[in-house]
């Protein structure tokens, strides 16, 4: 049960730092926050469990100091997919946009960081294909407009992960999308002096080829 309130705790007060937006990073205030405040919760626990491991002989004492530790684990470890909810399920589509500034603030630095510990790739996979679909992906936006956001999206997502996948996964949509309007090549072209030889590649790669 108090485990279970430090999680509620600490997602509660996650949801409430990362509501908004923010090119900035919020891990290492979190993390010092977990060290002054929640560290101080779980020794309480181990404040009133003394008795127990006092009555009890040095094998079970190891084995409860062990879970003990093993509580703290977990709830650095729920930070970290806290924060993966809150950035990299709602705030994707705001960190490609704002990018580089996103990357210079630090907010891709916590993503990428929690991309290492905990996972959940599809979050942002999911979350991009959705906001793209939502907001870019419509024949009343520009390509210029679209194009902008694709080369954003490759810049940030193969920043997160190197091997390209993340990209692919979350980008095949509007690529297709762009291979199919008739100003895309014209676009591209009068855009080349603009960006660098990496994003160009994927975009002729992706939407010229194919």
């Amino acid at each position: 049960a108090a485990l279970a309130a430090c999680r509620h705790r600490i997602t509660n007060f996650i949801k409430q730092i990362c509501e908004q937006y923010s090119s900035h990073a919020c891990l290492p205030h979190l993390e010092q926050w977990f060290e002054t405040g929640i560290i101080t919760w779980v020794s309480i626990l181990e404040l009133h469990c003394t008795n127990y491991r006092d009555n009890n002989d040095d094998k079970e004492q190891s084995t409860f100091k062990i879970d003990l530790s093993s509580c703290r684990t977990e709830l650095k470890h729920h930070i970290y997919k806290c924060v993966m909810n809150e950035r990299g399920a709602r705030h994707m589509f705001q960190i490609i946009i704002d990018y580089p500034e996103s990357r210079a603030g630090g907010v891709l630095d916590d993503l990428k960081r929690c991309v290492s510990i905990v996972g959940k790739r599809h979050l942002i996979i999911d979350n991009v294909r959705h906001e793209f679909n939502k907001r870019l992906l419509h024949p009343g936006v520009g390509t210029t407009e679209i194009l902008a956001a694709f080369i954003n999206a490759i810049r940030v997502l193969r920043y997160l992960d190197s091997t390209g996948v993340m990209m692919e996964l979350a980008c095949h949509n509007v690529k297709q999308f762009l291979a199919r309007r008739e100003d895309t090549i014209r676009v591209i072209v009068s855009n080349m002096n603009e960006h660098g030889v990496l994003e160009l590649n994927e975009l002729t790669q992706g939407v010229l080829v194919d």
